[in-house]
């Protein structure tokens, strides 16, 4: 069930990363989701293992957040180089 959950949140903080990320940004919505799981995931187990954070709080989304533009900032560096 965790992982479901991760990727549910994963979903709405690539979405929400993206919107704020600034610059363009010509993926589609499949890779921000997937880049979003990602983040979600890197934020969860860095807030977990330097337990940082408890699951399900508004701190556990805000690490996940910055996971997600940790990394859609990575995916935007690569794409550009």
């Amino acid at each position: 069930m965790h992982i479901i959950y991760l990727a549910g949140i994963g979903f709405v903080v690539g979405l929400v990363a993206r919107i704020l990320m600034p610059g363009r940004d010509p993926m589609g919505i499949f890779m921000t989701t997937i880049l979003g799981i990602g983040g979600s995931y890197l934020g969860a187990y860095g807030a977990d293992y330097f337990s940082i954070a408890p699951q399900g709080t508004w701190q556990a989304f805000g690490i996940a957040l910055a996971g997600a533009f940790v990394v859609l900032a990575v995916y935007k560096f690569i794409r550009n180089v």
